[in-house]
């Protein structure tokens, strides 16, 4: 569950998303993601990514209903549902692009594996997942990072090694790279069906 407290020490420490932003957005320009084109973004949060996408083909979901609500109030015309990423059929639809970005450092093996599933049942053929997830420091001197990620609600962040071994169970990593992010650095994989 996130607070207005947390939300805003999160936006502070990323620079308000600014490594996440800039993945999406070059993912976005590499591929044929067109303006009608239906995104869904599990883990949404209070909703600080949807503007990046089309509202007429936005859906981001959270576990958090307190989020979800903020969420609403900030994006008018995005829809946002409360729902579990481990669910199997969170709505009856097909996606171009599913975002995870921030979620699965929150998951265990299990969770970790059923979302995989959720995943590939709500991607298109020839759709993308774009999982962008906390790492350890790629920098042995980033000690800040490493205090931060020692504090990190997430109990489960892995190395960029690790999601990838577990994506490709289900999913065809298409690229995965180390992404430093300053202060907190991230690992980013792309798959697909």
């Amino acid at each position: 569950m996130i607070n207005i407290f947390i939300d805003l020490l999160i936006r502070v420490i990323t620079l308000d998303y600014f490594v996440i932003r800039h993945t999406i957005s070059k993912l976005v320009k590499k591929s044929s993601l067109a303006s009608q084109a239906k995104v869904l973004d599990i883990g949404c949060g209070t909703g600080a990514l949807a503007h990046l996408f089309p509202k007429n083909g936005y859906l981001g979901f959270d576990i958090d209903w307190r989020s979800v609500n903020i969420a609403k109030k900030r994006n008018p015309g995005y829809k946002f549902i409360v729902a579990n990423a481990t669910y199997p059929s969170i709505v009856r639809k097909k996606f171009d692009l599913i975002l995870i970005s921030g979620v699965i450092h929150h998951l265990n093996e299990t969770q970790f594996n059923k979302t995989i599933n959720v995943v590939k049942d709500h991607l298109q053929d020839a759709g993308r997942a774009l999982f962008i997830e906390a790492i350890p420091p790629i920098s042995n001197w980033n000690i800040i990072g490493k205090i931060l990620r020692k504090f990190d609600q997430g109990q489960h962040i892995r190395k960029l090694e690790k999601y990838v071994v577990h994506i490709k169970r289900r999913l065809k990593v298409i690229d995965s790279y180390e992404q430093p992010g300053g202060l907190v650095d991230y690992g980013v994989v792309i798959a697909s069906n």
